[in-house]
């Protein structure tokens, strides 16, 4: 059974790698009052082959008599007390799938509840530390945030993008409608400049991103410092780019997530550094100056568009706040409509358009809340189960904070992006990345 222990070590890699890989096939594309509509399309994509392919060699995996998963997986799930958060993850699986029968479109419902089911099955692999190199896994998974964070700086720079069919992406123009931009005046003129996508849907989608990778590679720094000099490069070189992006990007709730989360672990780490014995020549503190001075002058050289994203006085900032504002009333409506039962997993902007069914496609859209989502479309009781499993995630990590101040880092960019956005429940790539990251901080055992 080895060769299938190198296939499934080999299509885990792959996954990781091209997790963020937008490549899909469209099998219907969804439309309502005649205009595109992305959370009624149903596609298969890439990453959804690759990760049926690691589901069923890891079945395989499981029925191996020499392999012992089985046996340890029993263990600790008697043992661990943290593992409650999965008693309010199989409550959660449970009430998704009841939502179904309370669907108006169980079809496009029965879709989701797939990709809610896919979501778990990569948590349930990469949880499971005994198979596979955790370093290894990683490293291609930073492997892949960092061909994003090339993508996204050229596009910044440039203040242009490619449409690709084979990688997923479409062309952004910044000069056109629907573009997510930044406006400023610049000696009386009105300048918009693109924010930076990657291959992703949406620069909060690419912020997000780099700021999860940011924090990994910091974790990677603090508890591996006796590593050779070319990976000490190579993990520098990768915060850097990350960093930048995360910056071009202009996704406040990332900016604010990896705040928080580098401010978590400073506070844990402060007391070794300020007694820790700086050697201002050692390579490490080269590596940190020079990526530094260079992050200064590039951050200085965008500082107006900075400050704009942050003046509410901006008309796109304006705009921005008074659509959240619109839609949180939206899902407030539903909820009373529908408290109990909800209106059943990704039927949110089916509701939506049963309420108000005179609007242009792009209305359609979920609530800017991950919480109020999962509340419209489960149900209250769906929403206190996603909510304990969180909580019991959240407990555990500050409980044994000295040694999960990584994951608990990680968690706070999480938590800042599921108040504020809703991609991280609603699409294909939020709901792989979350599952896959939430696999990665596991309480068990740390991947980092």
């Amino acid at each position: 059974m080895k060769f299938v222990n190198r296939l499934f070590h080999f299509f885990l890699y792959l996954l990781a790698f091209l997790l963020p890989l937008q490549t899909r096939f469209i099998i219907r594309p969804g439309v309502i009052n005649f205009g595109y509509w992305e959370y009624g399309t149903y596609s298969l994509y890439l990453v959804d082959i690759i990760l049926i392919i690691v589901l069923s060699l890891a079945a395989l995996k499981l029925f191996q008599k020499e392999n012992d998963s089985i046996v340890s997986l029993k263990i600790n799930w008697r043992q661990s007390s943290f593992n409650k958060a999965l008693y309010f993850l199989i409550a959660l699986e449970l009430l998704v799938f009841i939502s179904v029968f309370f669907a108006p479109n169980k079809i496009l419902a029965l879709y989701h509840y797939g990709l809610f089911l896919l979501g778990l099955g990569i948590f349930f692999i990469v949880k499971n530390r005994g198979w596979f190199s955790k370093i290894k896994l990683v490293y291609s998974f930073l492997a892949g945030i960092f061909l994003q964070a090339l993508l996204a700086i050229w596009q910044f720079a440039s203040q242009s993008t490619f449409a690709s069919k084979y990688l997923g992406m479409a062309s952004h123009d910044p000069a056109a409608p629907g573009a997510v931009v930044l406006e400023i005046y610049r000696h009386g003129v009105l300048t918009r400049w693109l924010r930076a996508y990657g291959g992703l849907d949406h620069p909060n989608m690419l912020g997000l991103l780099m700021a999860v990778g940011v924090l990994i590679v910091v974790g990677l720094i603090i508890k591996r410092r006796g590593v050779n000099k070319k990976l000490l490069l190579i993990n520098y070189g990768l915060l850097f780019f990350f960093g930048v992006a995360c910056l071009f990007s202009f996704s406040r709730s990332a900016w604010l997530g990896l705040f928080l989360g580098l401010l978590i672990i400073f506070l844990i780490h402060s007391r070794k550094l300020f007694k820790r014995k700086i050697d201002w020549r050692s390579s490490e503190i080269k590596l940190i100056m020079i990526f530094s001075l260079i992050f200064i002058i590039i951050f200085s050289s965008v500082s107006t568009l900075f400050t704009a994203r942050f003046d509410t006085q901006n008309r796109l900032e304006q705009i921005s706040t008074c659509e959240r504002l619109t839609s949180f009333g939206q899902a407030q409506k539903i909820i009373m409509a529908h408290p109990f039962q909800g209106v059943g997993i990704g039927n949110y902007t089916i509701a939506l358009f049963q309420n108000s069914s005179f609007n242009p496609s792009y209305y359609y859209q979920p609530v800017h809340n991950v919480f109020l989502l999962a509340w419209s479309e489960l149900g209250m009781v769906g929403l206190l189960c996603f909510l304990g499993f969180l909580f019991f995630l959240v407990f555990w990590k500050i409980k044994q904070i000295t040694k999960q101040e990584i994951g608990l880092a990680i968690l706070a960019v999480l938590l800042v992006s599921l108040m504020v956005d809703h991609w991280l429940f609603s699409l294909h790539f939020g709901i792989f990345l979350f599952w896959f990251v939430i696999g990665l901080i596991w309480p068990e055992e740390e991947i980092i």
